[in-house]
C-alpha cells in the first residue's frame, strides 16, 4: 500500500493540505495507510482515526498510528484489545447510517404507494447498488415457492441486470416488481416481511435499525460471514446456502426467523452521534 500510495495518492494529498481539515476518519485501509504514510512536505495535522463498517474486525483496518478505531459490537473491541490496541483507543459506537431510516413512517401508507397489500408475504430482495448478486437466479427460485409472494427485486445502477429481471414471468400467485437505482430504499425495506441480501455491513445495519428479518445469500468470504455471524448470532435472521433453504425460509412465520428482535434494546443514542461527540471531546488521543 505505501507504494500504491507513493504514486496514486498525490492529488489526494494536496486537496488535505489545503483544505485542512481537523479530523479526518477513513472507512477503507488505503486512505487510512496513505494517510499514516503521507509524506512530511503536505504537512497533515491531523492524526486519523479508522470506522469500521462490518461487525468483525479486519486485520488490514488495525493500521499502526491511527488516533482511535470506532466499532460496531462489544465483541469487536474484546477482540481488538487482545490484537493489541489500546482500550483508549477504541469507542464502540455502532455503524452509522442515513439518517432517514431514524424517520417515524406509516408502514400503511407506504404499501399503498407501492401497491402491496398484507394478503401476500412481501419479499425486499437487495442486490447491492452495482447489482451484483444473482437476482435472476434468486427471482426463478422464489417463484416455485407455493407461499404467495409479493416480489420487491432491487437492481441498482445495473440496467442490463434491470432489463433482464424485467423479462421474467412469475405464476399468478406472484407480483413482481423491478426496481432500479432508488433513493427511497428504506421505504421497501419498512414494507417487507423479509429482505433477502447478501450480508454487507450497511444493508445488515439498516434492516436491523428497521426490525426486518434477514435471509442472508452468498457471503463473501471474509467480512460478510462474519455479518452473518453477529447475525445469526443475535437472532435478526438466517442464512440460506442453497435455493431450499431460501424456499423453506420463505415459507415459515416471519417472526420465527428473527426473534432477536423481541428482546433486542432500544438504542438511545446513534452511531453518527456518538462518533461526533467522541471527536469533538478532543479526547488526548486526538491530539
Amino acid at each position: 500500500t505505501r507504494i500504491l500510495n507513493l504514486t496514486n495518492a498525490g492529488k489526494f494529498f494536496r486537496f488535505l493540505a489545503a483544505y485542512k481539515p481537523d479530523h479526518i476518519m477513513a472507512t477503507h485501509f488505503l486512505p487510512a495507510h496513505a494517510l499514516i504514510n503521507a509524506p512530511k512536505k503536505f504537512a497533515l495535522n491531523s492524526i486519523p482515526s479508522l470506522l469500521m463498517t462490518d461487525y468483525d474486525k479486519h486485520g488490514l483496518l488495525m493500521s499502526p498510528g491511527m488516533s482511535h478505531y470506532f466499532v460496531s459490537t462489544k465483541k469487536m473491541r474484546w477482540k481488538m484489545r487482545q490484537a493489541g490496541i489500546a482500550d483508549e483507543k477504541i469507542t464502540v459506537s455502532g455503524i452509522p447510517i442515513d439518517p432517514v431510516f431514524y424517520e417515524n413512517k406509516s408502514v400503511s401508507a407506504l404499501k399503498k404507494q407501492y401497491h402491496a397489500t398484507d394478503e401476500k408475504k412481501i419479499a425486499l430482495v437487495l442486490s447491492g447498488g452495482q447489482g451484483l448478486a444473482k437476482l435472476h437466479d434468486i427471482i426463478i427460485t422464489l417463484a416455485e415457492s407455493i407461499q404467495p409472494l409479493i416480489i420487491f427485486a432491487v437492481a441498482g445502477k445495473n440496467e442490463s441486470l434491470k432489463n433482464k429481471l424485467s423479462a421474467l414471468r412469475v405464476p399468478p400467485r406472484h407480483a413482481l416488481h423491478i426496481i432500479g437505482w432508488t433513493d427511497s430504499i428504506d421505504d421497501y425495506i419498512r414494507i417487507a416481511d423479509c429482505v433477502i441480501t447478501k450480508p454487507g455491513g450497511l444493508s445488515t445495519t439498516e434492516c436491523i435499525v428497521l426490525g426486518k428479518p434477514i435471509i442472508s445469500i452468498s457471503p463473501i468470504p471474509g467480512q460478510e460471514e462474519h455479518n452473518a455471524e453477529y447475525i445469526l448470532e443475535n437472532g435478526f435472521g438466517v442464512v440460506a446456502h442453497a435455493p431450499d433453504d431460501l424456499l423453506y425460509y420463505l415459507e415459515q412465520p416471519t417472526e420465527s426467523l428473527a426473534p432477536g428482535y423481541a428482546r433486542q434494546k432500544k438504542q438511545t443514542e446513534r452511531p453518527a452521534e456518538i462518533i461526533l461527540k467522541t471527536i469533538l471531546r478532543g479526547t488526548p488521543t486526538f491530539a
